[in-house]
């Protein structure tokens, strides 16, 4: 399943859950076996007759890995649209425009290479829907090319995985990537919590800006946004209590400290990450949709992402949010955090389609001719 989310499998965390005191293995990839070549599925030719062969599947396929009713219908509806009016002829067609229509349905952000969305090129078997990538290397930079530092605030409800998130984003931009990289400590209202980033900042050799609990969170951020701009920061991450939703003088703190932020750097902050725990499903996407109403979120990061997460959640995350999947976080270790890779993730997603498709039609539709064109 982790394959599914990240578009490569993870061996350091496979082997570390194989350890844990289950015993179990809950990274295993899903495998699809090849079953049709890209001729079989050119010389499946597609009409009004023969539609719902291919789109019976699809939506038994899609509603199974929990993509939601809205989504599917979505996803459905178009494709069937598609080939009424004669712009889907064959089967090979239909994978290509399902694909793209899945990646368009992610909301890639602005700065992927949204022109290899012509997608699908169909090689020799069902796992041929490998998309044409385009620039989806695993890298969705959080830095500006004209911000020094660029500034990114983490904002969620308490216990979705803020301050962990921030932690393994450092340890990515120092200690992979070699950028400077500052930590604003701007939950102020949670017992323990600059305690909790401090430790976190110490692990990964990050300097953390904080003041004492209670103290205004716009000011911490403005002192650390003032010492990344005097020391050359690169990247500058800014922590925030966990609002809930009743709380409106918590929720307003967001407003105060990007405008106290603006002070210093126009732009900032350039991104606004929403953190949302992938177990909680549409209880997740409700206490989310609060925060659009007192700062605009950019992006998600999405936690605890374990192999019991079907994959076609993702789509019910984004479409319920309107806003792109940035980063995946899978376990407490800093270096268990990657790149959402929407492309790998869509070929993959297709491919478990068209494995489910192979076993009902095992290469060929029923007898077309029978049909009308």
């Amino acid at each position: 399943m982790l394959k599914n989310i990240f578009g490569k499998s993870n061996k350091t965390n496979a082997k570390k859950k194989h350890n844990n005191e289950d015993g179990g293995n809950n990274n295993q990839q899903t495998q699809h076996t090849p079953t049709l070549t890209a001729t079989q599925l050119k010389g499946m030719t597609l009409n009004k007759g023969n539609i719902t062969e291919a789109l019976d599947p699809l939506e038994e396929f899609l509603i199974t890995s929990d993509m939601g009713l809205d989504a599917t219908t979505q996803a459905v509806e178009q494709l069937r649209a598609d080939t009424l009016t004669g712009n889907i002829n064959n089967m090979m067609h239909f994978v290509e425009e399902l694909n793209t229509n899945l990646l368009h349905m992610l909301k890639l952000p602005a700065n992927t290479a949204t022109t290899a969305t012509t997608a699908t090129t169909a090689t020799t078997a069902t796992t041929a829907t490998t998309a044409s990538r385009g620039n989806d290397n695993g890298e969705f930079s959080l830095l500006q090319k004209d911000a020094q530092p660029s500034v990114v605030m983490l904002v969620g409800v308490n216990g979705v995985g803020k301050t962990t998130s921030i932690a393994k984003l450092a340890h990515h931009y120092k200690n992979v990537l070699g950028k400077k990289v500052l930590i604003a400590a701007g939950d102020t209202y949670r017992a323990a919590a600059v305690d909790q980033l401090q430790h976190w900042g110490d692990t990964v050799g990050v300097e953390v800006i904080s003041q004492q609990q209670g103290a205004d969170s716009a000011a911490v951020m403005y002192d650390a946004l003032s010492r990344g701009v005097a020391t050359d920061v690169d990247l500058l991450l800014c922590d925030t209590s966990g609002r809930l939703q009743g709380n409106d003088n918590l929720m307003r703190e967001l407003e105060k400290s990007a405008r106290v932020l603006k002070k210093l750097s126009e732009n900032a902050p350039h991104e606004v990450l929403l953190v949302i725990d992938a177990t909680l499903g549409s209880n997740s996407i409700l206490q989310a949709k609060v925060f659009s109403d007192y700062i605009a979120p950019t992006g998600i990061i999405l936690t605890k992402a374990d192999a019991h997460l079907q994959p076609g959640s993702l789509f019910q995350i984004v479409q319920g949010l309107g806003l792109p999947i940035r980063f995946v976080s899978y376990g407490e270790g800093v270096d268990q955090l990657s790149a959402f890779q929407p492309y790998a993730f869509v070929g993959d997603f297709v491919s478990g389609y068209l494995h489910t498709f192979s076993k009902t039609h095992g290469g060929a539709f029923g007898d077309v001719s029978a049909h009308s064109s």
